[in-house]
């Protein structure tokens, strides 16, 4: 049996049931070709690592997208909803993509995103922008405490570090920064003020912090479907 002198192939799909998540590059220097896959992922964080964004500090609030349903793209799971093994299940992909060695990474990419784009219905772009964020400071000094307020309604609060990763998963919100060393703590957030600006503020004032509307250059990703 011969092998071919160029490899090229595709296959994209929907979830396999059974089988771990992950994205992998295979290099076979013998048969002088690459191998790019990604199974079972997110639409968002199959684009995120093929732009050359690491998931876990580019949030979900850095992109922008003109989508019907930005939770088709990713889960906004901020109370470990049993209801994500379901979505996984609708909303998780697969790809494998063959390439000969010769072809560059940045080729091999331009490739792997416009045969994605096609399949998803939409166009994607990774950009260098400023837009307003929302930062996190000091107003005085800080008294953050394990102990809420008084009169508090529930029985748990969010530390800093709680409080910024569940308001960065909110599809299209404003990115939120936080200026203020050290995350011990907890906090007593509504969910509400996750939305509400002033609301927010006077949540905080009680710890010694507020929120300001602060422009920031940062790495982008544009997610649009087609019409």
């Amino acid at each position: 049996m011969t092998s071919p002198s160029q490899w090229h192939s595709s296959f994209i799909s929907k979830q396999i049931p059974g089988v771990f998540s992950r994205q992998y590059t295979y290099v076979d220097s013998a048969a002088q070709k690459i191998v790019v896959s990604a199974i079972n992922i997110s639409i968002a964080k199959m684009y995120a690592q093929l732009y050359g964004l690491e998931w876990f500090s580019f949030l979900p609030s850095h992109m922008v997208m003109d989508v019907v349903s930005p939770e088709k793209y990713y889960y906004h799971d901020i109370e470990n909803n049993p209801y994500v093994l379901e979505w996984k299940k609708r909303n998780t992909f697969c790809y494998q993509m063959t390439f000969p060695l010769t072809i560059t990474k940045t080729e091999r990419t331009k490739r792997i995103l416009q045969q994605l784009n096609w399949y998803f219905g939409i166009t994607t772009e990774r950009k260098l922008v400023k837009r307003d964020c929302w930062v996190v400071k000091p107003v005085g000094p800080s008294h953050i405490s394990r102990k809420l307020p008084s009169g508090s309604t529930n029985d748990k609060g969010v530390t800093l570090g709680q409080f910024y990763y569940r308001i960065n998963q909110i599809p299209n919100h404003a990115p939120v920064f936080k200026e203020i060393d050290g995350d011990r703590g907890q906090l007593m957030i509504t969910d509400a003020a996750y939305h509400d600006l002033e609301l927010l503020r006077r949540q905080l004032a009680p710890y010694g912090l507020t929120v300001q509307v602060e422009e920031r250059e940062m790495e982008t990703l544009f997610i649009k479907e087609l019409k």
